[in-house]
């Protein structure tokens, strides 16, 4: 029973530390930061004694902190709670940190053909060029043919040209 009352007092003086870390840095967090914190302090300060009603204390934590209540807010709250008192601090996320799609000129052998080709117009490579190459060679060598009706656009042949380190340049004469 002593074991059980020590983790209540622990689990009461951390609610606090974080209740302290929310008003101090309030205007240094950025929002979902301070969401996510007063989350996490909503859900455990609205916990029984005894850590029961969990999904009611989640869900009141999640209708108060946030504006639209979703269903899977309320799970997200408690899994943030858990790794906050598991290691004092809200998981990273990594929304945003990843490439969604695997480009085509991501590929060295296509960026080293693509290269050499542009090596071989001498310096006058304009992104309908590019896009023209890439349908008549690129996409026909890697089997990726005009039957499945596969190409690209100009902005998407000027984008790959800028990410093989070429960007657009005029050139005034005198």
């Amino acid at each position: 029973m002593d074991d059980e009352e020590q983790n209540h007092l622990n689990l009461v003086e951390r609610i606090e530390n974080l209740k302290t870390e929310l008003i101090e840095q309030q205007k240094t967090l950025t929002v979902t930061e301070y969401n996510k914190k007063r989350a996490v302090f909503e859900y455990l300060k609205r916990l029984d004694n005894n850590g029961k009603g969990k999904i009611k204390a989640s869900i009141e934590a999640a209708k108060l902190v946030f504006i639209k209540y979703a269903p899977h807010k309320p799970r997200t709250i408690r899994y943030w709670a858990n790794f906050w008192l598991k290691y004092n601090h809200l998981p990273v996320s990594c929304q945003g940190k990843h490439q969604k799609m695997v480009r085509l000129i991501d590929g060295e052998n296509i960026a080293e053909e693509c290269h050499m080709w542009i090596r071989s117009q001498g310096g006058t490579t304009t992104p309908l060029k590019f896009k023209e190459f890439i349908e008549q060679k690129l996409l026909i060598n890697t089997g990726i043919t005009k039957k499945n009706k596969k190409t690209i656009c100009v902005q998407t042949a000027a984008r790959w040209l800028n990410v093989l380190g070429y960007f657009f340049q005029s050139q005034k004469q005198g």
